[in-house]
């Protein structure tokens, strides 16, 4: 089994760029996934999808990528030529009308707007893929690891429950075989109990035993329940198990309700509390599995 709850980060180099991936995962009923992305690589969020798609099934999960340049790269400078002559245009014009000489310095040059630009060297869409996929895959790698390790960690408690549960539905059976005999004792008891004016048909306290008998067994509710549980950890041995888990522990605590009701006994009852408190328990953990 897995968790839904883990963390990853991954990073990768590719020349002059670095790309971190961060991936948090929580407990979801379906697979969400929110991206926090720079602008320059959001058209690459459907290949990153399809990549966590492959190895996450159900849970939210948070990925935030960040792109980082090497501080010792030093971006192109280049002098806007177009805009220059532009403005060249205007001195010659404004000196024809004027007929004075204008004068201009390299610093009053450096004041226009967008003259002198700066250009960030681009990487190449192959590259940046390979940054991106790589990076990605690292993080998912260290999550799904932890993912794994807490989910081997709800294995062994739902284990723990699940056994629970069968040693108590095990006690609940054999406590269930005398409820019957327990009544016709105490029916007995209560007839032998009035006065003796009193007649009864012991053809009718049968008759009594046997509907009695009949309204409390609890054979098929039995029978279930521990079919359910044998389910339950045969599903466990697999993966992507979440939701049909939470199904059967429903299906356990209805049967354990059905028992609890039909069988009107008070040990019995005591039995049926703790194993509805272990249901429960199982129930909470079950939120956490993929």
């Amino acid at each position: 089994m897995i968790s839904m709850t883990g963390y990853g980060m991954g990073t990768h180099v590719v020349g002059a760029w670095e790309c971190v991936t961060e991936l948090r995962s929580v407990n979801h009923r379906f697979l969400d996934i929110k991206w926090k992305l720079p602008p320059t690589v959001r058209f690459y969020e459907e290949l990153l999808t399809k990549i966590l798609r492959k190895s996450c099934f159900r849970g939210k999960i948070e990925v935030s990528i960040t792109l980082v340049k090497a501080s010792t790269t030093s971006p192109t400078i280049r002098l806007n030529q177009p805009l220059l002559e532009e403005y060249a245009q205007i001195l010659r014009q404004v000196e024809e009308l004027s007929g004075t000489p204008v004068s201009l310095q390299f610093g009053d040059l450096l004041k226009i707007p967008d003259l002198i630009q700066t250009e960030e060297v681009e990487m190449e869409e192959e590259l940046l893929q390979q940054l991106l996929q790589t990076s990605v895959e690292n993080a998912l790698r260290e999550m799904q690891a932890m993912r794994k390790k807490e989910g081997e960690w709800l294995y062994q408690e739902l284990l723990h429950r699940v056994n629970q549960c069968l040693s108590a539905i095990n006690s609940i059976e054999g406590m269930a075989k005398n409820i019957a005999k327990s009544h016709y004792e105490r029916l007995l008891s209560n007839l032998k109990g009035l006065d003796s004016s009193v007649e009864y048909s012991q053809e009718r306290v049968h008759q009594e035993i046997a509907i009695y008998a009949e309204r409390v067994d609890i054979t098929e509710e039995v029978v279930r329940f521990k079919t359910h549980l044998i389910h339950c950890k045969e599903l466990m041995q697999q993966n992507v198990v979440g939701k049909k888990l939470d199904f059967l522990v429903q299906e356990l605590n209805r049967e354990a309700n059905t028992i609890g009701a039909k069988a009107n006994n008070a040990s019995i009852s005591h039995e049926v509390v703790q194993v509805k408190n272990d249901l429960e328990k199982m129930r909470e953990q079950i939120q956490n599995i993929e």
